[in-house]
């Protein structure tokens, strides 16, 4: 059967009444965009580059390194690749196993799916569209793309964690920031906040890398009782650092236990009961919710 020419039918048959002829594409407004198959050539893999800016970075050594001494023609599949206005070629998908490729010495030209396409914006949008339909792309790879496109709220999370010291990472440690979901998150319901949330914690952690869930807790806090301006007050900080990332991380465990769920307001309310202890007035009470 072809299989081809059956779909073909298959969209003119589905019709309803007073639509008689009507294709799906038509009936639903589907896109009649960006049809194009591209161009299939070989190209020497020298000739190939690879865009950091959006791409994934290389933690997956792993991988590559298997998939270069496993080699298998069969298995590598066409890169998708796009031709700058300039005629430089450069991998949108497949950064893994062109490296693969540039590993092995019998491995001069690899297959490849060639589109025009002029600028680094729609390479990283294509990037991220590619891989959000094969696999489930993970949080710092999102970021990296959407910074590649020039996303206005990854940008400002972008320039905020480096203006702190940090930079975007998947490893732990001094100086690598991991939580870029939460951040970008926060920076679009209220970048102040999001802001002073950013500034503590760095405090908080003297430059190590930051939980996500206290950042939560912290913003989720100062967001609430935003006309306190909590995130400000001497008071509050000084209680906020005097607990520590540990204790901090401590309490909304302890939290998180005793009502049997998660989430940024059990968080937020595991730190609001450190802010207010030992306060014998104006303690703060957390707004009614389902959870209270």
């Amino acid at each position: 059967m072809n299989i081809f020419k059956q779909n073909k039918t298959d969209e003119h048959l589905f019709s309803r009444s007073g639509n008689q002829g009507m294709s799906k594409i038509d009936r639903y407004g589907w896109s009649r965009e960006n049809l194009s198959w591209g161009e299939y050539l070989f190209i020497a893999k020298d000739k190939l580059n690879i865009d950091d800016r959006y791409q994934r970075n290389t933690s997956g050594k792993q991988r590559i390194h298997f998939i270069a001494r496993n080699f298998d023609a069969v298995l590598f599949q066409a890169l998708i690749v796009a031709r700058r206005s300039d005629g430089s070629y450069w991998v949108i998908e497949g950064g893994h196993r062109a490296r693969a490729a540039m590993m092995r010495s019998d491995i001069k030209e690899v297959p490849c799916i060639v589109h025009e396409i002029c600028n680094i914006t729609e390479e990283a949008k294509k990037f991220l569209g590619i891989n959000k339909i094969k696999t489930i792309v993970n949080s710092i790879d999102t970021f990296r793309a959407k910074l590649g496109t020039g996303d206005d709220i990854t940008v400002k999370a972008n320039t905020l964690i480096e203006e702190l010291g940090y930079s975007v990472s998947t490893s732990s440690g001094r100086g690598f920031f991991k939580a870029v979901s939460t951040l970008c998150a926060y920076i679009e319901k209220d970048y102040e906040t999001a802001k002073k949330a950013m500034v503590i914690c760095r405090e908080l952690y003297r430059g190590e890398t930051i939980s996500g869930s206290v950042l939560r807790a912290i913003f989720m806090v100062g967001y609430t009782f935003r006309e306190y301006d909590l995130l400000t007050d001497k008071n509050v900080i000084e209680k906020i650092l005097k607990e520590g990332p540990i204790g901090i991380e401590r309490a909304i465990r302890a939290e998180k236990y005793q009502v049997g769920m998660g989430g940024e307001i059990v968080e937020a309310k595991a730190l609001l009961k450190i802010i207010n202890h030992r306060k014998s007035s104006h303690k703060l009470k957390w707004p009614n919710t389902s959870i209270d």
